[in-house]
């Protein structure tokens, strides 16, 4: 079922045949919905499992949903997924909450989870995949020809950056000079004359470094898992130091580095026709199983030592 707000717009996926054992919130990568392949797959692969998942689109992403102010999403803007938690957990309160993120989706959902540490006793667990944590180092990557990061850069904002600006010029053009947008070739073009002055902030500088998942990953204390690839073209190689830090540093963080994958990729099977379920799709909502089962030994631990204190009391 697909539901909109005046600020978020998301998808809930029930599983067929079965009651959900929690559920996913599913935030995607930059200027991405429900409708991206990845998204998909992932949430079949919930729904297998019997997870319920709620996926948020993108402020502005939806072709089919116009905008009712002068806002689209921000790298590291957390409202949106915020209003998202607020609304699940209305309506589902019994129902426990897992997060995940994809790309620039998993920097919003870590920010999201330790700029409030209230906001994590909601979940039980976290992911998140091919983010870069620290957007600054990431957009001057994002500069070179390494690994081709300039084309993609490139192709980003020519692609899902201005077809979503371009989509909603009417709301937005009386804020930004349509011009600069049409004459951006990177996606820094963008964030100096959208983004910026969309969210109120003097410097690139000021912005990127506000809105990196880095500075707050050492305040999320449920468990976390960290996935990237270490031939991702547009995610630089040196970000990988901050999640291995993290992780051997934290018990309850695991960060997971594969040679292969690209951004996004993970594929099982052949290489012209690979499997319907990526190698991600599977591996993850495993983890999943997994932080459920820890979240319920720990559940009746608490439960037996409380017996026991109560019983010594007598």
């Amino acid at each position: 079922s697909m539901v909109s707000t005046q600020s978020t717009g998301y998808d809930t996926y029930d599983p067929p045949f079965s009651r959900a054992l929690a559920t996913v919130i599913v935030v995607p990568g930059i200027a991405n919905t429900s409708e991206k392949l990845y998204v998909k797959t992932f949430v079949r692969s919930c729904l297998s499992s019997s997870y319920r998942v709620v996926v948020l689109n993108h402020l502005g992403a939806l072709k089919d949903a116009p905008l009712t102010s002068p806002r689209i999403f921000g790298y590291g803007y957390t409202g949106d997924l915020a209003t998202l938690v607020d609304i699940t957990h209305t309506r589902y309160p019994r129902s426990r909450l897992l997060l995940i993120g994809f790309s620039m989706g998993g920097n919003v959902a870590a920010k999201f989870l330790g700029e409030n540490e209230e906001r994590q006793k909601l979940f039980s667990g976290a992911i998140t995949v091919c983010q870069g944590y620290d957007i600054r180092q990431s957009s001057s990557y994002l500069y070179s020809w390494e690994r081709l990061a300039r084309f993609y850069n490139w192709a980003i904002t020519n692609g899902s950056l201005k077809s979503t600006i371009n989509r909603h010029g009417k709301i937005l053009y009386g804020l930004f000079d349509q011009r600069a947008v049409s004459a951006a070739t990177c996606i820094q073009d963008i964030d100096r004359c959208v983004m910026m002055k969309m969210y109120g902030f003097s410097t690139l500088e000021q912005m990127y470094d506000e809105w990196s998942s880095s500075g707050y990953l050492d305040r999320i204390s449920i468990p976390l898992l960290t996935l990237n690839a270490a031939d991702d073209p547009i995610i630089a190689p040196t970000c990988s130091d901050i999640p291995i830090t993290l992780a051997c540093h934290s018990e309850r963080k695991l960060h997971v580095q594969t040679q292969c994958g690209g951004h996004l990729g993970f594929y099982n099977g052949g290489i012209i026709i690979p499997d319907g379920l990526s190698w991600m799709d599977t591996a993850l909502v495993e983890w999943y199983n997994a932080v459920l089962q820890l979240s319920k030994t720990e559940e009746s631990d608490d439960s037996d030592q409380w017996f026991s204190d109560v019983s010594s009391d007598v």
